[in-house]
């Protein structure tokens, strides 16, 4: 079995994507519009162990050590995500350019006591999105501008 100090715990899911700027085109400084697909996750319950310390009941000055198996939540599956820019020529036509990648979910969000409710259940309206309001980063090559975008899926906290 896994011990519990071996696991970390953690509800933000890490995303990056990179968009090619055709160098006639200029970027309209508004945040970039992500949507997300949460379809592909599930809650996994799992076990963990983690080695206790109790006052033995018939002797008060005496510590017995004791196992104790406690409950792991977590998520597992995928997150596919679109991120779109907006841009314009020199005419100030608007369009949008978009990236898209799937983000590999497998981590434990929470460690719980057995006995404590353990029904956490992700859905769709409880994912929240901390991306960076602005182009994190830009690089100018001869003909196109690489626009990098960077942010986190924010699971549930299930406590």
């Amino acid at each position: 079995m896994v011990n519990c100090q071996s696991i970390s715990c953690n509800n933000r899911v890490p995303f990056c994507c990179q968009i090619i700027v055709p160098a006639h085109l200029d970027i309209v400084c508004t945040p970039p519009e992500i949507t997300f697909d949460p379809n592909c996750l599930t809650t996994i319950i799992g076990t963990c162990e983690e080695s206790i310390d109790v006052t033995d009941p018939c002797n008060s000055e005496q510590q017995i050590e004791c196992n104790a198996e406690l409950t792991t939540i977590s998520a597992v599956g995928s997150i596919p995500y679109l991120v779109a820019i907006e841009v314009q020529n020199s005419c100030e036509q608007i369009t949008y350019l978009c990236c898209q990648d799937t983000v590999c979910v497998n981590q434990v969000m929470n460690i719980k006591c057995p006995e404590e409710d353990q029904l956490c259940f992700i859905n769709e309206c409880e994912i929240s999105i901390d991306a960076d309001k602005e182009i994190m980063d830009s690089e100018l090559c001869v003909d196109e501008q690489i626009v990098t975008i960077q942010g986190e899926f924010i699971l549930p906290p299930c406590i």
